[in-house]
């Protein structure tokens, strides 16, 4: 019997980099752009419903928009347990 235990702690934050938006619909058109931006995590609310959003911007977002802003960060943190048996037969 064996036992494997695999622990990481990896944490990426601070994303800075160019972004471009272009769509269009039945009654808007968006071709907007921006450099040196971070990304921001909100929540926006609209009546009773509130979403979480994703925001490009070099600054906080307003707080009078967005609630709960806070950068994105990527988290790989986990770990890992492997038990295993090894039986032999000859």
């Amino acid at each position: 019997m064996w036992f494997n235990l695999i622990e990481r702690l990896a944490s990426i934050s601070n994303f800075t980099g160019n972004w471009t938006e272009k769509g269009n619909g039945d009654f808007w058109v968006s071709d907007e752009s921006g450099t040196a931006s971070r990304i921001w995590y909100a929540t926006v609310t609209t009546g009773t419903k509130s979403y979480n959003v994703i925001v490009f911007q070099e600054e906080m977002p307003d707080s009078a928009v967005y609630q709960n802003v806070h950068q994105a960060k990527l988290s790989l943190s986990g770990i890992t347990l492997t038990i295993g048996f090894k039986i032999g037969l000859f």
